[in-house]
C-alpha cells in the first residue's frame, strides 16, 4: 500500500495557528474577524470584507504568511500518521496539499520531515484530484487501488472514494 497524505489539518493541525496569523494580519489594518471561523481564509476574509482591494489582500496574505513562519511552534503533528510516517520507507508514501509550497516547506523543514521527494501541491478539484490520483500511480507504479490517501476535506474525501481509492479519513 502507499499512503498519501494531505498536509494541512491531516499531517500537522494548523487552524488555530492559520486564525491567528489571519486575525493578526487583519488586526494590523484595524480589521478583525466577523465570525466565528473554523479556518478562516482568502475567500472568507473577502466575504467579510468585500470591499478589500486586491494589494490590500496581498498584503494581508504575506503578513499572514509571516506570522506563520514566526510562529511554526504553534503547529502541533498528528502523532497517528507521524508514527505512520516513521513506520513506513519513504518510497512508498506521497504528500499533498493545496497551501502554499514555501509554507509547506517551512512546516517540513521544522518538523524535520524532509525524506519524502514525492510532493504534489493540488487545488484539489475533482480534475485535479484525478490527475493527482494518475501522476501517484506513475510515480510508485501501481495501480489506483494500491493508494490509501488520507484527508480531513470531506468534499475531497468523497471524490476520491467515487474514484476507487482507498481514503481514511482524519477528524480535525
Amino acid at each position: 500500500m502507499f499512503h498519501i497524505l494531505d498536509i494541512d489539518n491531516t499531517l500537522f493541525f494548523t487552524n488555530d495557528l492559520n486564525n491567528k496569523a489571519y486575525i493578526f494580519a487583519l488586526s494590523l489594518l484595524g480589521l478583525k474577524a466577523l465570525a466565528p471561523c473554523k479556518r478562516i481564509t482568502r475567500t472568507v476574509v473577502a466575504l467579510w470584507y468585500p470591499s478589500l482591494t486586491n494589494a490590500e489582500m496581498i498584503d494581508i496574505v504575506q503578513m499572514k504568511q509571516t506570522y506563520v513562519s514566526e510562529n511554526l511552534h504553534l503547529i502541533s503533528i498528528n502523532e497517528e500518521l507521524y508514527q505512520l510516517l516513521q513506520e513506513v520507507n519513504a518510497n512508498m508514501v506521497g504528500l499533498w496539499t493545496a497551501a502554499d509550497p514555501s509554507r509547506i516547506e517551512k512546516i517540513l523543514d521544522y518538523n524535520n520531515i524532509t525524506d519524502y521527494k514525492h510532493i504534489r501541491f493540488s487545488d484539489k478539484s475533482q480534475d485535479d484530484i484525478c490527475l493527482g490520483i494518475q501522476e501517484f500511480c506513475q510515480i510508485f507504479d501501481c495501480e489506483k487501488g494500491e493508494l490509501c490517501f488520507y484527508e480531513d476535506d470531506r468534499n475531497v474525501i468523497t471524490y476520491l472514494q467515487l474514484q476507487g481509492v482507498k481514503v481514511k479519513e482524519v477528524v480535525v
